[in-house]
């Protein structure tokens, strides 16, 4: 029987913004992005003594024991990452979404899994690009350390979560934000990092500006929050920085909790259910470009949907893209471990590639779980 740890604990979840059209796009500039953007984000991670999880694909999922070392952490990713893309070509900018959440979560075999972790899934999507979002559980653990500005964009209701979360956006285009602060070290730690990548050189810098990306919040502006919520009376006016609007996007709130910063979102959009049930029919008529487009969408807001992984794989799969499919064949198997169709198309990719033994693996994993083809693709390749 697998050991399970049951603890309380911070869960950032960040994911690139339109990653798959960018692979699609020019798939040796997303892979360099790639590279750049983990090794920049594991520095900063481990700076702020979180611990990544797991990588993916170009989303990475980690925990920290201190909820406001995971804010300042986040908010020294996009300072950082803003920084860094004033030097890119446009096509290797590394835009990036992070969801943050507190909560009790199980730890076995290995995986996390638990409330904490699904909550955080939920709301990073709901983040504008380059943006951060967190629970009021997170605000109300931060909401008396100086400095860390945070606005309410009400409740909302997310799938397979019982109650209804209130989200709340952390600006993160405060400069006043990212000083003060010694990270023992933190530039060099990732200028090393990053010459080891060869990202110093791609990007034709020289020390990283060591004087700006080695200092994050201690003596931060206070934290403000919209009356109407309840749950804060703002600090006196001189101490605030300036309200960050928000973006016409926001998520609708209750209209019983309306507020002055809340905006009403200007039409309801598809949700994930809806643009998979759009791309199954893009399936059924073969036509697999709209098919993975639409599914693109729905991962973006249903990230923790094995079946959206699979069935985009498949897309994929039928395009010919192999290492694409094959990269969200993994995510579904990831999800969902007891299904034994990726496993099934993971196992044809790899063989299709040549790489037998990995095939054989896969076969005979989704033929324990009962797949008949897989377990005749596995008597086939042991019976050559």
């Amino acid at each position: 029987m697998q050991k399970r740890e049951r603890k309380l604990a911070a869960i950032m979840l960040t994911d690139i913004v339109g990653f798959s059209r960018k692979m699609g796009a020019n798939e040796e500039a997303a892979l360099r992005m790639l590279e750049r953007h983990n090794t920049l984000l594991s520095a900063i991670i481990k700076d702020y003594q979180g611990q990544i999880l797991k990588f993916m694909g170009d989303a990475i999922l980690a925990e920290f024991n201190s909820v406001v070392e995971a804010v300042r952490c986040a908010l020294a990713i996009q300072s950082e990452l803003k920084r860094v893309n004033q030097t890119l070509p446009e096509e290797e900018k590394i835009v990036i979404r992070i969801g943050l959440h507190v909560g009790d979560v199980v730890v076995a075999g290995g995986d996390i899994f638990g409330d904490g972790v699904n909550i955080a899934a939920r709301i990073q999507p709901l983040a504008e690009p380059g943006g951060i979002n967190i629970t009021s559980t997170v605000y109300n653990q931060i909401k008396n350390i100086p400095g860390i500005n945070a606005v309410s964009l009400g409740e909302r209701q997310l799938k397979n979560i019982k109650d209804p979360v209130e989200i709340l956006k952390v600006p993160v285009d405060n400069d006043g934000a990212l000083a003060g602060e010694d990270r023992r070290g933190f530039s060099r730690k990732t200028a090393a990092l990053l010459a080891v990548a060869g990202l110093l050189a791609a990007l034709g810098y020289s020390g990283w500006r060591h004087s700006r990306i080695s200092s994050l919040p201690q003596n931060l502006p206070p934290v403000a929050r919209n009356t109407s919520t309840g749950m804060e009376t703002p600090r006196p006016a001189q101490e605030l920085p300036p309200a960050a609007p928000l973006p016409p996007t926001a998520p609708p709130t209750k209209t019983s909790a309306a507020g002055p910063s809340k905006t009403i979102a200007p039409a309801k959009q598809p949700d994930a259910a809806e643009y998979a049930r759009q791309a199954q029919t893009f399936l059924r008529d073969k036509n697999f470009a709209d098919a993975v487009r639409t599914l693109d969408k729905a991962a973006a807001l249903d990230p923790g949907n094995a079946d959206i992984f699979l069935k985009r794989g498949e897309a994929l799969l039928e395009s010919g893209k192999l290492d694409e499919a094959l990269k969200d064949m993994s995510h579904a198997i990831a999800l969902r471990p007891e299904n034994p169709l990726p496993y099934r198309h993971r196992a044809n990719i790899q063989r299709t590639k040549g790489h037998t033994s990995k095939a054989l693996a896969d076969y005979e994993k989704a033929c324990g779980m009962g797949d008949r083809y897989s377990c005749r693709m596995l008597s086939k390749l042991k019976g050559r």
